[in-house]
């Protein structure tokens, strides 16, 4: 079991009162189940927060890129010391 917050509307199972989305509740993972935090028993743990969304759509793309970039640069001009910089000025 773990505290979180509902991503979608559920009832809980012990006292059936309806719980929005958005809503802090108790997920049991094992039988599938939410419960309200009134109806929770007070030892479950608090699920840790989730890091804050990036500012920018597809930065995790830009920075697989970035290193992807980086060691094709690493690789080009370590297997050729004298030419590396000319291979990768001429190449794409």
């Amino acid at each position: 079991m773990k505290r979180l917050v509902l991503r979608r509307a559920d009832s809980c199972i012990s006292c059936r009162r309806d719980l929005p989305a958005g809503t802090r509740a108790v997920w049991d993972a094992g039988t599938k189940t939410v419960r309200c935090t009134d109806c929770a028993p007070a030892t479950v743990p608090e699920q840790p927060t989730a890091p804050a969304a990036p500012d920018q759509a597809g930065a995790s793309a830009a920075r697989e890129y970035e290193r992807r970039s980086s060691n094709r640069e690493a690789r080009i001009r370590s297997a050729h010391p004298k030419l590396g910089g000319l291979i990768l000025a001429l190449s794409n």
